[in-house]
């Protein structure tokens, strides 16, 4: 079955990452809503249409139709939130009637965790291989097509019609997609390799030039890596994509090395330097689920409690 030539789309939320899609989707001849809560960033998309640059690129855009919920059916919904964002959103999405609902997140927790909820018939994981950052009003963004790209799957490995509409949808609109049938894995891999990765902003650490990791900072974030990605095969689950399948083997001194370069890298410092508190927040309960996962698997989850234990708690917000 070929991919329907017209679909109504919604996205949650107006993020980096949910403004990209609903652009390339919108530029790609689909009826797109966004679903913002914000009232400014509502009234800016309201005036003056969905912006974005590409690198390098001048500013397109779209005209989207935004919401303040979500307020229709639709073909596809799509859920570009954070991890820790979920629970609130899950009786709404359970409430709505669209067809097919697809969760765009972090996730280290079991894929079919809100099957009941929602209804297994309809859900469908994705996770974006997009890097996007909102200045301003515009959201400047780059699709990643290589090495990784934007995958999805349904929890239970079924590749049906839907899924393959989808992904040619997405490619369609110029974000390269697969399809894995081992979504649930694939996403607790992508968890076991990240949260840490963003925990290293938490990490005792040197300023200036050099190194951004001491030697031990640099060996505490490998043994966590090393845990998560154990604990995700002694779970059960598949370490996917197949370029990640060595990582639970890989020495600790050879992890600990690569760690140590990586952030003597400016990109590696410039990551750690855009840690927000909603990312620091979500990848504290990732680590969380990764120390639950490892712990039913039987895999010691001391390095990732440890280093959860690194991430302060956000500040509360002022009301």
């Amino acid at each position: 079955m070929t991919t329907t030539p017209y679909w109504r789309i919604a996205v949650i939320g107006a993020g980096a990452i949910g403004s990209t899609i609903a652009l390339k989707l919108a530029e790609s001849g689909h009826e797109v809503t966004m679903a913002v809560r914000d009232a400014r960033r509502r009234q800016a998309l309201e005036r003056d249409g969905l912006r974005g640059r590409a690198r390098g690129g001048t500013v397109e855009r779209a005209d989207v139709r935004v919401t303040a919920s979500l307020d229709d059916d639709y073909d596809l919904v799509i859920v570009p939130v954070q991890r820790h964002q979920i629970d609130g959103l899950v009786p709404t999405l359970a409430a709505n009637g669209s067809a097919r609902i697809m969760l765009m997140f972090n996730n280290a927790s079991d894929a079919d965790s809100w099957s009941d909820e929602i209804g297994a018939d309809r859900l469908i994981w994705g996770f974006p291989a997009i890097l996007a950052k909102v200045n301003g009003d515009t959201v400047g963004y780059s699709i990643v097509s290589r090495v990784q790209v934007t995958t999805i799957g349904r929890p239970d490995g079924v590749i049906d019609d839907d899924v393959r509409q989808i992904a040619s949808l997405f490619s369609g609109a110029a974000i390269p997609t697969v399809v894995s049938p081992v979504i649930d894995g694939w996403l607790k891999t992508h968890a076991a390799f990240v949260a840490p990765m963003v925990a290293a902003a938490f990490l005792p650490g040197r300023p200036g030039r050099g190194p951004r990791l001491s030697w031990s900072s640099a060996r505490e974030l490998g043994a966590a890596v090393r845990t998560g990605m154990r604990a995700v095969r002694g779970s059960g689950a598949t370490v996917a994509p197949g370029n990640m399948r060595a990582m639970p083997f890989v020495p600790g001194p050879v992890l600990t090395a690569l760690f140590w370069l990586m952030f003597a890298s400016p990109a590696g410092k410039g990551m750690v330097a855009q840690v927000s508190d909603s990312v620091a927040a979500e990848s504290a309960l990732l680590l969380r689920e990764l120390s639950r996962l490892a712990g039913a698997a039987g895999v010691d989850p001391a390095p990732l409690v440890r280093l959860a234990a690194r991430i302060p708690a956000p500040a509360p917000r002022q009301v």
